[in-house]
């Protein structure tokens, strides 16, 4: 047993002798076959990279730099896939050309006008008058063109310049010799006023005057090509014309009837006047101071209450604003329509309380009297009747 035992270690230490043996024989082949493809690689491959980014680049094994000797320095960039690094390239303007920072004349028509400090102040002089000149044209969509033949020239370092703003001031003072012409196109409105068609009515009393209907303004549109020099008004093209409403004029009748002989007492007219189912109540609590009829030679058309200032004036019956406007001599009037052809009509009001179209109730108030009492008027058909013929007087 003895004997058995040290055999086994004996033949387990020679398979380890001989284990060590291959593994060193192993390595020494892999390491001549791998000496070997190397040295392939280099007599076949010369300009083979070892930097690892593959062929192409321009940086060669097989070509050393001689002893002592600086490499030539190349200024174009490396191209793409080089083992060389290039230097990050620095972004920015770029370097500006001598003659924008040179001393510069301006010469207009011919003429050294001034000099500044280089040509990029030179440029902005000029811009900047031509604003200075638009901002003094009401228009807009402005179009500006310099007349002059301008001119930049270099100066001499020898040459006198002038600061910016005096030059400016110069520019577009009154004695400038820049001409700026800027034109712009603007459409203009003009009023076209109503006039009067006067026609003759033996409807009414001589004396009489009445506007049967109220006319309106009409409007014009006039399209006008404007063209300034420096600023100032030059001349204007009128280039297009058309009316967007037509004026229509007031209707004026003049009586031509008779007047009657005998009482003009406050009941003048009654007999002229057409029944209604409507009922009134006066509009304010006040005197009357002045009937329907002639008085002093001119024929009143309504009747004229004494109240104070700023009273109150009230609608006698249910109806709808059907105006509101300035009439002449007799001051601001409400017109209030009833239906059937029947208007109440009220002059010479300090203020109005309602606008075209409100609806009016008996009773709500329309506006507030003026200086010097209510003028308060009932027309039937176009034609005013005696008011008191209709009030319910209290």
């Amino acid at each position: 047993m003895v004997y058995n035992r040290s055999m086994s270690k004996n033949t387990r230490k020679s398979a380890s002798i001989d284990r060590r043996q291959r593994v060193g024989i192993h390595s020494v082949i892999a390491f001549l076959a791998v000496a070997a493809l190397a040295a392939a690689v280099v007599i076949f491959f010369p300009h083979f990279s070892l930097s690892g980014r593959g062929a192409g680049s321009e940086a060669s094994l097989s070509t050393p730099v001689p002893a002592q000797q600086t490499p030539e320095v190349s200024l174009a960039p490396a191209p793409t896939g080089s083992s060389t690094s290039a230097e990050p390239e620095t972004s920015g303007s770029p370097e500006p050309t001598p003659d924008a920072y040179a001393r510069t004349h301006i010469v207009i028509d011919g003429s050294v006008f001034a000099s500044l400090a280089s040509r990029q102040a030179a440029e902005e002089l000029i811009k900047t008058a031509v604003s200075h000149f638009e901002l003094l044209c009401p228009g807009t969509g402005l179009v500006s063109k310099i007349e002059n033949r301008l001119e930049y020239r270099n100066a001499a370092d020898t040459d006198s310049i002038i600061s910016f703003d005096e030059a400016l001031a110069s520019l577009i003072g009154e004695d400038s010799p820049l001409r700026v012409r800027t034109v712009f196109i603007r459409s203009d409105f003009e009023t076209l006023p109503c006039e009067y068609d006067i026609e003759q009515s033996d409807a009414y009393y001589v004396g009489t005057r009445f506007v049967a209907s109220y006319g309106h303004d009409g409007k014009k549109m006039q399209l006008h090509e404007y063209t300034y020099l420096n600023g100032v008004l030059s001349s204007l093209t009128l280039l297009e014309e058309s009316v967007l409403t037509e004026p229509v004029n007031d209707r004026v009748l003049i009586g031509t009837r008779p007047i009657p002989s005998g009482d003009t007492s406050r009941d003048f007219g009654f007999a002229d006047c057409p029944p209604t189912e409507l009922i009134f109540t006066a509009p304010v609590d006040a005197d009357i101071i002045g009937f329907y009829g002639f008085s002093g030679g001119e024929f009143n058309r309504g009747i004229k209450f004494g109240c104070a200032s700023g009273a109150p004036i009230h609608s006698p019956c249910g109806g709808t604003v059907s105006a509101v406007l300035l009439r002449g001599s007799l001051g601001l009037t409400v017109e209030v329509s009833h239906g059937g052809g029947v208007i109440t009509r009220y002059s010479n009001l300090q203020s109005a309380d309602v606008l075209l179209g409100d609806a009016l109730l008996a009773g709500d108030v329309i506006g507030r009297s003026g200086e010097g009492g209510l003028q308060f008027e009932i027309i039937i058909g176009g034609k005013p009747y005696n008011p008191l013929y209709y009030l319910t007087m209290p």
